[in-house]
């Protein structure tokens, strides 16, 4: 896993917010959140599987999600994996069985 990112929003997903995430107890990987901006993503990606490879499995990605207290946020996560031939793949994570998650802030 070389990023992680949280899709989230009201239950009616009118306002859709995409938070990257980070992997807990490793600060400061290198790029952190500057993935959309890195002009070498090859060379972001390499970096980042280098300072996550040490990591203990399996890591655990964290994120902020922000709204009114008491509300209900929907979400789910999409990932970024290094495929055995080296490429990348792009992966939709939701609730077993399909769904999103919800948490009441």
């Amino acid at each position: 896993m070389v990023s992680a990112r949280i899709v989230w929003g009201d239950p009616a997903w009118r306002a859709t917010n995409l938070s990257l995430m980070e992997a807990k107890g490793c600060a400061l990987l290198p790029g952190g959140a500057a993935e959309f901006f890195a002009a070498d993503r090859e060379a972001f990606f390499a970096a980042r599987e280098a300072a996550l490879s040490p990591l203990q499995v399996p890591r655990v990605f964290e994120a902020f999600v922000f709204g009114p207290s008491g509300r209900d946020v929907e979400y789910c996560f999409q990932t970024v994996a290094r495929r055995p031939d080296g490429g990348l793949e792009v992966r939709w994570r939701n609730r077993e069985g399909g769904g999103n998650w919800v948490v009441t802030l």
